[in-house]
């Protein structure tokens, strides 16, 4: 195997490295986005909050706190 062969394998394991990374980061977002809707009657009776209040964690506070560290990585 040619040294240029070799470096065209190295460059296409480490881009399907980079790829599965990212599928296993974005499912871990995706899962991390949707927990809170799943369990919204269960956290919403455990802890006696109204449904403005879970309104307002699921809404707002997941923008703003979205946002805020959306800042520093712009």
């Amino acid at each position: 195997m040619s040294s240029a062969t070799a470096e065209k394998e190295k460059i296409y394991n480490a881009r399907h490295y980079a790829l599965g990374i990212l599928v296993v980061v974005y499912t871990f977002n995706f899962i991390d986005r949707q927990i809170l809707s799943i369990l919204l009657e269960p956290v919403k009776n455990d802890l006696g909050l109204s449904d403005t209040a879970m309104g307002m964690l699921t809404g707002f506070a997941f923008a703003m706190f979205y946002a805020t560290l959306g800042i520093p990585i712009a």
